[in-house]
């Protein structure tokens, strides 16, 4: 049932590419040609998963369409939501955002579960054989294992989907300002604010109400910018 060329797709997955999407393409189509033949018990899903997703000014256009996506495929979701919160920061160069993902997958969408094949003993004999015998991607597989509580989708990301959203608050001088704070208290504050665990200006993800709300200003603007093109 596992392979040599499914363990080394899976490995090479697991593993990732460094950002090179022309490999990440090569390995995605490698993992579902090797997963396809698994049985329904590894290529389902009954809870929800979480994916994180850096946004940049381009997709905001696509989710906001009356479709609203942006295109995934082939990739990575995790079964705890806290790891999508942590995994890979809270910000990068270029992005608007980090956006939280959540859904609950069609069957035909799982690619494979790796909880799933760790929970089987018939999967474990098998990637012990594998490492015995010195599998190119033994290292990986076992290194990894499912402690990234791992679901490889193939599906778009939805905007409706959306739970959270990464940002940074505005300086902590204006935060006073707005509050009523007098300057000479703006020590205490700020004191107190770390005492709570709220580091100020600290980037943070907002969710729930919020994000409808972030979304929302953002069609708005996009629709101003619209009606001004000539």
């Amino acid at each position: 049932m596992f392979s040599d060329s499914f363990f080394e797709a899976l490995g090479a997955w697991q593993r990732g590419w460094r950002e090179d999407q022309a490999e990440r393409i090569k390995r995605a189509k490698n993992l579902l040609r090797e997963a396809d033949s698994l049985p329904t018990q590894f290529r389902t899903v009954s809870a929800p998963c979480f994916r994180k997703r850096f946004l940049y000014i381009g997709d905001f256009s696509r989710l906001l369409a009356p479709d609203g996506f942006v295109p995934d495929g082939i990739a990575s979701w995790t079964l705890d939501a806290d790891f999508a919160d942590t995994f890979k920061g809270v910000e990068r160069e270029g992005a608007v955002t980090a956006a939280i993902f959540r859904c609950e997958p069609d069957m035909d969408e799982v690619v494979v579960s790796i909880p799933a094949l760790w929970a089987s003993e018939e999967f474990r004999r098998a990637a012990e054989d594998y490492r015995v015998r010195n599998g190119v991607e033994a290292e990986a597989i076992w290194k990894i294992a499912s402690r990234q509580h791992e679901v490889v989708l193939n599906r778009n990301a939805r905007c409706l989907e959306i739970v959270a959203f990464s940002g940074r608050s505005s300086p902590f001088e204006e935060l006073c300002a707005a509050a009523g704070v007098p300057p000479e208290d703006y020590d205490a504050a700020w004191k107190l604010l770390i005492d709570l665990g709220k580091q100020p200006e600290a980037p943070r993800y907002v969710r729930a109400e919020q994000v409808r709300r972030i979304l929302e200003r953002v069609q708005a603007k996009i629709e101003s910018l619209q009606a001004n093109v000539p």
